[in-house]
This record gives C-alpha cells, structure tokens and sequence, in this order.
C-alpha cells in the first residue's frame, strides 16, 4: 500500500519545477500518480484523455495538478509539504479530473460541428474539426480532423493555387554566419536550398567570406517553409557540409505530400533511425521502408483502424462493441514496435533499407562551396582560428616509409590555403550552441559538459631557418567524464594529426581553472597542475582523469605543450562554460525582440536562504503586464512563465524577474536549476 507522502516523494521534482501535470487518486487505501503533457496547443493527447477518464471513473475525487500552475505547491517546499498541498486539493475538490479535461480538450459538441460543416460546404470550402488556438494546420499531413472529401479538397484548392503562383524553390533554409559578424552582434543571413555555386558565393560574400577570409564561416539556423515543413535535426544540419544539404535539398524537393508526411514521422519520432545527413539523403530510395498511417495519433484511433479499417481483424461486428480500442491499440504498438508522432504512426515494414548514396562523395552538380569544401568543420572554430595566425600549410614531404606529413609556414606569408588538412572528428550528433556572452562554442544539451577541442601550435626544426621552420599542431579535448561522490571527473585527450604515424615526444600539462562567482570573476586553479608524458603512438587519443570537487561554477582548461625533440613548447585555452553541480552545461538562448528581455547566464554563488512563495495568478499577472507595457499579447500555449533567479535561490515574483519561455526550453532550464 503506497501512501500519499511514498507517490509525492516519486515525482517531487515534476511537482517542484512544473515539468509536467500529475494526476492523484486512490485506489483502495493505496495512493497513485500518473505524470501527464500537454500538446503544443494546450490540450490532451487522445491517449492521455482516454487514460484520465479511466482514472476518474476509478476514483471521482482524483485531481491533476501543476507545480506552477497550481496553489499550495512551490518550488522550495519538502517532500512532507507537497504532499500537504496535494492533500488539501483532494481533499477539497480542488482541480478535479473532470474540468481539467474540458479546458484542456480540442473536441466540439457534434452539432456544433455539423452546423459549421454545412456552412464551409456551402461555401464550397473544407471543414477542418479541431478548434483554431492560434496555429496553422498543416496541410500536406492529414490529422484525423478533417473528413476524406475535405482533404481531398483542400489539396484541389491547394493545387489551383500553385497552378496561379510561381512554383515554390525553397526547400529548406540554412542560416549562414561569419564568426567576426556573431561577436559583433550582426546578423547572418537566411539561404535558401537548394542552390547554385554562383548564388551561394553572391551569399557569401555578403556576410565577408570569400577565400581569402574563409576560416570564419559557419552555420547558425535552420528553417523549412510553413507551407512544407521539413522536420530536420537541427544538430544535424548545423554540423553538415553545405554541399551535402545542397544535395538533401535537391532529394527531398521530390518528394510528395505523402511521402514527405512519412519522413517528418520519421524523423520526430522517440525512436528516430536517423543519425547523419546520408542517411536522410537516401529516404527517397526507401519510402517502402516505413508503413505510415497519418490520421493515426493515438492508441484508440490505432486500436479503430486495425479493427475496423485494416481488414485483418475477421469477427462479428456485436463482438467488436465490447473491445476496448485504447488498449487493443495499445498492444498493437508494442506488439509491432510501433510510434505516434505528430504526424501519424509509424511502424517498419520489413524492408530492408537501401544504402545509395550515405557514404558516398556528393556528385559534382551539387558541389557549390568550392574554396570551403576541403576547410575544417565550422564547429572546429579554435583550430581555425590558430591556423588564421600560422597562414597556409603546404604539403612538403611524403615519406615513401613513413607517408608523414609535414605543415610548413610559408614565407612569405599566402593568401589562400594552398593544403589543408582536415583534422575534424567524426560527427559526434552534438547540438553546437554559443555563449551569448564570449561568442564561444558550448555542448550540447542534456550532456555533460565538454570542450571544443584546442589547437595548439608547437614550432619545430631550427629558428635560425625560417624557410625550415615547421610547425606542429595538437588538438585537445576536455570535459566532465562523469560525476559521483561530490566530484568531478575531468579528462583530457590529445592528438597530433600533423604526424599522424610517428608521434612526437612531448609533456602535456593541464590547469582546471574556475570561477566561482560571475564569468567576468576571479579564476583560480581548481586541483593544481596535471600532466602526462607522451612517448608512443599508442598513449595519443586517451582519455586521461584527474578529480576535483563538483560545485557550480564557470570553468576553463588551459595547456601547454613541451616537444622534448626540439625543445620548445606552445599552449592554449579552452572556451569558459559554466556548469552546475552534476556536471551540465549553461547552453540555453533565448531573447525577446519584443520587450527586450533575454535570460541571462546566471552567477554560480547563489545561496538557498527565505524563498517567497509564487502566487497562483502569477501567470496571468505576468501576461497582462507584458501585453500593457508592449501592447502585444503573447499566445501563452506556447510558453512558461519563468523566474530568471529562481524562488529558492533569493528570486522575486517582480515583473523584471519574469521571462516568457518556449515549453520545452522551460523543461530544460529548470531541470539545469534542479543540479545547481
């Protein structure tokens, strides 16, 4: 028998921090919960409606509740005093089941729905079901709200419209960015895919990137057209090579609504199969790969179509009224290993997938950044900018035993790389972000923080010669490798590609360096020096730990190198990241052009002390604030009401302490407070 303060202990920090609505009932003398999300539009998932009039038919008192929406709950309360707050809403009928589900439904009464039926046909239009709450529907995936005939005619009136206008070129857009442009607080621009050579180098050259200034260039955004989204990665986009996006685009605009419906299910779904670029670019060779079903989003309407629609189920029809569709649906999916997603089900045929041109060079008609094409990775930024200073490399010598390469720094200096060589990792699926504060590349969300790897130039052959004077480069990778126990593990890894069959014999020191207060803050050696001596091949591309005390707090590594051959040495420094006390990265962006307001990185010495508590109107206060102040009102379904210096951390529920964020960046950022 669980107890009310045992299912509250379960699901604290959903409670604490709004992550989701929870609802409490009983069975028996035992106590439940259950964790429950809101659609992107504020309503019920048909499953989850389906499962809340299950749960308030087994108990008419359960309740559903929200840390930040709900009063008697807070984010600085105990376990024993969240589940006093519980208690008082069941105990007194507060937020019960049965309206929480009529605010948050999209369904109409049927004869509201037929006569607004009668009155779109009669004026020769589709009818649409779902209740317009501010967002477009999208017209090339059917959602199971419109009848056949009024898709069909929808698509007929879409038609007679692309036939009266230009056809659409845009495929998707990339944002292209200069890095000189970012840290100056310019904007990029927005390209559209797919291209020719001579419109991407015009693009180009309009944000400063030109062969002689290449080294800056990087990818910034992605978008699709409303009118044909294309659900991407963004991570994967932003990693890949221009000419390869060149080349999905040009794939992809081939596509039909159909088909291009699928592959949104596909690439949204939890159990996505796809992780690069190449393999994106081969969908159009296995639309057979995927059985999809676009007007199926749940588990009822999956349990109705096989059922009734699918032909495979052979029983009288007086047998089927007494089959409950949920969880017939239900098993369905698991039974095949099947997905919802926003655009329909999902399930693999048992095709197997044909791999065409993953892998492959991009043919040559969709080559278009040329003098970018061989450059290392935008996400390389800190060797490029090393290599900015050291100007072209050239390829002096192929030894016939050893094929060792070696980078000379031509006098007098070039103005083009005449060679250079990639020294970029294997795309790791990481989402790059920048800190909005040092324009420095950040990590990705939801992981452990880590480094952009440090170039480190080391010279090497005699100083008295210039024309000998070669140099060697070392890339170096830090991060947080796990926490346990109160500590940090750090690593760090390095690697000479300049060699890359015989190694030089050098030493590599590291200093953890933290600041324990703002970014701009005093930093201090966090662990004292560690070191490693390299001797071997077989010692490069190791991770090798030291331990420090977890704590919140900005971090930075810095290195130097010693090459015992030729007595010198070289060194650099990592970006600076702040990182909360289980070893996750700051890395969240977000501004409002409108009121100006932006969520800032945060100190890293805030203190627990007196919290005050958040009034249960706080959101309408905020909404109607920012609407009198800029005279635009926000569509809250979208966002979360935030505090910038949380309650339990000395915040105010002052207007000024207040920032509208997107749903799921909220998610995010107040799962990064729960570690700090």
């Amino acid at each position: 028998m669980a107890s009310l303060r045992d299912v509250v202990s379960e699901y604290q920090d959903d409670l604490r921090y709004g992550i989701a609505w929870l609802a409490f009932w009983r069975e028996g003398r035992s106590s439940q919960a259950e964790a429950f999300r809101l659609d992107l539009d504020d309503t019920l998932y048909p499953e989850d409606r389906a499962r809340l009039a299950e749960i308030q038919a087994a108990d008419p008192r359960a309740i559903v509740v929200n840390g930040y929406y709900s009063g008697y709950l807070s984010e600085e309360m105990s376990v024993a005093e969240l589940a006093a707050g519980v208690r008082h809403h069941y105990d007194n009928g507060l937020n019960n089941i049965a309206p929480f589900m009529e605010a948050h439904s999209d369904e109409l009464p049927p004869d509201v729905l037929e006569a607004a039926r009668e009155k779109a046909h009669a004026a020769g239009l589709p009818f649409y079901e779902r209740p317009y709450r501010g967002d477009d529907i999208d017209p090339y995936t059917y959602d199971g709200h419109m009848s056949i005939e009024d898709y069909e005619l929808m698509q007929k009136l879409m038609e007679q419209d692309r036939e009266r206008s230009e056809p659409m070129s845009e495929v998707f857009s990339i944002l292209l960015h200069n890095r000189q442009r970012y840290e100056q607080g310019k904007e990029g621009l927005w390209f559209s895919l797919p291209t020719t050579t001579e419109k991407l180098q015009a693009a180009l050259r309009e944000i400063g990137i030109s062969a002689d200034n290449p080294q800056d260039f990087f990818l910034y955004g992605y978008r699709s057209p409303q009118e044909r989204p294309i659900k991407l990665p963004r991570d994967l986009v932003l990693s890949a090579d221009v000419d390869e996006l060149n080349f999905l685009a040009a794939r992809l605009e081939k596509l039909d609504a159909a088909e291009l419906a699928e592959l949104n299910a596909a690439l949204t779904s939890p159990q996505s199969d796809f992780h690069s670029i190449g393999q994106i670019i081969d969908y159009p060779d296995n639309v057979d790969y995927y059985v999809h079903l676009p007007d199926v989003t749940g588990t009822g309407q999956l349990g109705d179509y096989y059922l009734n629609r699918s032909g495979m189920v052979d029983m009288p029809e007086e047998w089927k009224a007494g089959i409950f569709l949920p969880r017939f649906g239900l098993h369905i999916a698991n039974t095949e290993h099947g997905v919802f997603t926003d655009y329909g089900y999902l399930v693999k045929s048992g095709d197997e997938w044909q791999r065409v041109h993953e892998g492959q060079p991009v043919p040559e008609e969709y080559r278009v950044i040329f003098y970018l094409r061989y450059l290392i990775r935008r996400n390389d930024c800190m060797l490029k900018k090393h290599l900015k200073k050291i100007v072209s490399l050239v390829l002096v010598t192929m030894m016939a035993i050893g094929m060792s390469i070696t980078a000379i720094a031509a006098e007098p200096y070039q103005n083009e790389l005449e060679a250079v060589m990639d020294t970029s990792p294997a795309d790791s699926g990481q989402v790059t972000h920048y800190d909005t504060t040092t324009g420095e590349m950040l990590v990705e969300d939801g992981e452990l923080l880590t480094f952009d790897e440090v170039a480190i130039p080391v010279p090497k052959g005699s100083a008295d010669t210039p024309s000998e004077r070669g140099i060697e480069i070392y890339l170096v990778r830090a991060g947080i490798k796990k926490t346990s126990g109160g500590e940090f593990t750090w690593y760090f890894n390095v690697d000479c590609p300049t060699s890359p069959f015989v190694k030089p014999n050098i030493k590599l020191t590291a200093q953890l360096k933290g600041s324990f207060t703002t970014l701009s803050g005093s930093y201090s050696n966090v662990g004292g020096s560690v070191y490693h001596t390299y001797t071997s091949n077989s010692e490069y591309g190791v991770d090798y730990t030291w331990t420090v005390p977890a704590k919140t707090g900005y971090y930075y590594v810095a290195y130097t190198i010693t090459d015992y051959d030729n007595a010198t040495s070289g060194s650099g420094v990592t970006t600076t990241a702040l990182s909360n006390r289980t070893g996750h990265a700051w890395n969240f962006n977000f501004s409002d052009s409108v009121s100006g307001k932006s969520l800032p990185m945060p100190p890293a010495n805030y203190a627990k002390g007196a919290t005050t508590t958040r009034p249960s109107n706080l959101a309408d206060t905020y909404y109607n604030t920012y609407t009198a102040n800029t005279g635009v009102t926000l569509n809250r379904s979208l966002y979360d009401v935030h505090h910038i210096r949380p309650l339990a951390y000395g915040g105010s529920n002052a207007y000024s302490n207040l920032i509208h964020l997107p749903k799921a960046t909220h998610t995010q950022v107040t799962s990064w407070w729960a570690g700090y």
